[in-house]
């Protein structure tokens, strides 16, 4: 029986030297993955907005229907004297180690290996049928050439200790509306207000930040990757299908980051991240703002449907536009053409490409390969136009029938 091999190509900091995981997973199997209210917005690649995304502003509650209720509608960035949102204050902290167990991670660690800055293809490398690493020296396939596989477990254990992303809010305050004078109380009681404070947090008590900034210039989209629905392609009728995707500028001046992996469970519900504290200069950031639209067109029998999203910190530590009140349940089966807008002045698509973040190395500002061939026709951009769109299929559940749905 052949074994699958995941290979997980990370960032180098420099050629053959250290490398800097994706993404990190750490906890334990009755972890509930992504809880609703588990404080994971720890931040490890940077980020720019282009304007109040509210993840990283204190927020408060103005009661302005006067019902004593908190209405999703009803909170608000706290601004200062002068107009100024305030930024959420974030101390690092490193208290709770993984217990090394990393379950589930059989996958391959692999690095490219770059020569003044470019990636080589000097040699034929791949996995025979017997899942050994062969390499033909001298002979270049297309490809770039990967450092020979370790373990990720090995790896992991070679780049320890790992910090698990904090999670399960242990106190969670009741709120308490802003009137014009209880300012302190009234940001205190907010959830929003403490997803970086390991004070209120039970289970992993970690909390870092990468940098990132609030730009009012323009900003041009390097590349877009179109994570989940790039990965899963069919997803199912009456399922949730989570949509995400990452807008990537290339910066001139680097802005630090944090390595991440996963360390437990990838690719599943389960997944566990986290960083091992270690920080490197990262010449991408993803790109945030307020101003956008998502909507799926069934191509099959027609129709429009509203896709929520919402400015989000994924688990791998990355800001993305991500599924908001439960994500996107499709109804019918057929192909789906699920586009992305971006309503903002400051940002462009111009000269931007489809990619996947796995291929560029962030510490050099290196684009080592372009889109893999088998995803390659699924997703598009239009130079010149500021949207984007993937094809997905959606099919009938195995057994037919699907989920009730509304």
């Amino acid at each position: 029986m052949k074994r699958k091999y995941k290979l997980m190509i990370m960032f180098l900091a420099l050629s053959l030297i250290t490398a800097t995981p994706l993404s990190v997973n750490a906890a334990k199997k009755t972890t509930i993955a992504q809880l609703l209210t588990a404080p994971y917005n720890n931040l490890s690649t940077p980020a720019i907005i282009t304007d109040d995304v509210e993840v990283f502003y204190n927020q408060v509650w103005q009661n302005t229907d006067a019902d004593t209720v908190l209405d999703g509608n009803e909170l608000f960035i706290y601004k200062d004297a002068d107009g100024s949102p305030v930024p959420i204050e974030v101390t690092e902290s490193m208290n709770d180690t993984h217990d090394n167990s990393y379950e589930g991670q059989d996958d391959l660690y692999q690095t490219y290996i770059i020569e003044n800055n470019l990636t080589v293809d000097y040699d034929t490398q791949y996995f025979d049928d017997n899942g050994a690493w062969i390499v033909i020296v001298g002979t270049p396939d297309g490809k770039p050439d990967l450092t020979a596989p370790i373990t990720m477990v090995d790896y992991l254990d070679s780049n320890g200790p790992w910090y698990p992303q904090a999670s399960v809010f242990t106190v969670i305050p009741t709120p308490i509306a802003y009137d014009g004078t209880n300012l302190e109380a009234a940001i205190d009681s907010l959830n929003n207000n403490h997803v970086w404070n390991t004070d209120y947090v039970d289970a992993y008590q970690n909390a870092w930040q990468a940098d990132w900034a609030r730009t009012y210039e323009p900003v041009t989209i390097d590349f877009i990757d179109w994570g989940n629905p790039m990965e899963n392609t069919y997803p199912q009728v009456g399922y949730r299908f989570p949509i995400e995707l990452y807008l990537y500028t290339k910066l001139t001046e680097p802005m630090t980051a944090y390595t991440m992996a996963c360390l437990e469970y990838p690719s599943s519900a389960d997944e566990v991240y986290g960083t091992n504290g270690a920080k490197f200069e990262s010449y991408y950031a993803t790109v945030l703002t307020n101003k956008f639209r998502a909507e799926a067109i069934n191509l099959t029998y027609g129709g429009v449907t509203k896709i929520n999203l919402e400015p989000a910190i994924g688990p791998s530590g990355k800001m993305n536009f991500a599924s908001a009140g439960g994500g996107w349940i499709p109804t019918k089966a057929g192909t789906y053409r699920i586009f992305f807008y971006v309503d903002d002045p400051l940002i462009s698509f111009e000269g931007a490409v489809i990619n996947n973040d796995e291929h560029y190395v962030f510490s050099l500002g290196l684009k080592a390969e372009g889109l893999s061939q088998n995803k390659e026709g699924l997703s598009y951009i239009v130079n010149g136009a500021d949207f984007t769109w993937i094809d997905v299929t959606v099919v009938e559940p195995n057994g037919g029938g699907g989920r009730k749905t509304k």
